[in-house]
């Protein structure tokens, strides 16, 4: 089994499914030398920013936990299985 994009003498190949109009799906193959891919132009990147923000990592709250455990608390599921261990502790025969 061959993983897609591989390498060869430093190319790397990559292949793309194009439909064409008969609705036939071509393989095409084309390659890039890693050493001369571009980036972003500079103009680029700020229209990128302005329309969906800068690539950072906003600090959420502090109090993660709490915010957590009460989610948790809120499911249907968990809930249920609260529900299941009450009636089992209040009915259980505690002989066995």
């Amino acid at each position: 089994m061959i993983k897609l994009p591989f390498k060869v003498n430093s190319l790397v190949l990559k292949y793309t499914l194009v439909s064409n109009p008969e609705n036939r799906f071509n393989l095409f193959c084309y390659d890039r030398n890693p050493h001369q891919l571009k980036g972003l132009s500079n103009e680029a990147v700020f229209l990128s920013r302005t329309k969906f923000g800068s690539n950072a990592i906003v600090n959420q709250d502090k109090n993660q936990f709490l915010k957590s455990l009460f989610e948790m608390v809120k499911e249907l599921m968990f809930l249920l299985l609260l529900s299941a261990t009450s009636a089992y502790f209040i009915i259980s025969d505690y002989g066995n």
